[in-house]
């Protein structure tokens, strides 16, 4: 967005309302998220029909 409306990190940020850091850290998952998600679901289809 910011090279299409020709804007520098410090105005597209601010305009949008977020941190600059933002934009430079990747977004790392917790190792073991896949597995809690598929725990999480399996625990929610137990005790849906009670």
């Amino acid at each position: 967005m910011r090279q299409e409306l020709g804007v520098s990190e410090r105005r597209a940020c601010r305009a949008l309302g977020q941190n600059r850091s933002t934009q430079r850290k990747v977004q790392q998952g917790r190792a073991d998220e896949e597995r809690l998600t598929e725990d999480i679901i399996e625990l929610a289809d137990q005790y849906v029909g009670l």
